[in-house]
C-alpha cells in the first residue's frame, strides 16, 4: 500500500513591512490546511514586491520538476488584485500545469 500523500505547494504575497507574526500565522494555517487535507506541504514561495512575479515563476517551474498538481494560498488576492491577471494566472495553473488553487478563506 502506497501512503505517499499529494504534493503541494504555498504560495503568499507578503509585503516587505509585513509584521512577522502574521506572515507566521499564514504559513501556520497554510501548513495545517495541507495536513488536514491530506498534502504533504512541499514548500512555500513568497511573493514581497506588488506586480512582480519572481515566487510565482519558481512556483511553476516546482510544480512542472515535481510533477505537483496542488497550490495552496490564503486567497486569491495573494496571486494578484488585478482580475484579468487573476484569471490569467488561475488558467496558466488550471490548464497549464493542470494544477488544483486551494483557497485558504475565499473572497
Amino acid at each position: 500500500m502506497n501512503d505517499t500523500r499529494p504534493v503541494a505547494y504555498g504560495y503568499l504575497h507578503v509585503a516587505p513591512d509585513a509584521d512577522d507574526n502574521a506572515s507566521w500565522k499564514l504559513e501556520a494555517e497554510l501548513k495545517r490546511y495541507a495536513d488536514d487535507q491530506g498534502f504533504e506541504l512541499a514548500g512555500l514561495f513568497y511573493e514581497d514586491v506588488g506586480g512582480c512575479f519572481a515566487a510565482w515563476e519558481a512556483l511553476t517551474q516546482e510544480l512542472r520538476q515535481a510533477n505537483a498538481h496542488h497550490v495552496i494560498v490564503p486567497s486569491l488576492v495573494h496571486l494578484t488584485q488585478h482580475e484579468l491577471v487573476l484569471e490569467y494566472l488561475l488558467d496558466r495553473l488550471e490548464q497549464g500545469w493542470r494544477a488544483e488553487v486551494h483557497e485558504l478563506h475565499p473572497q
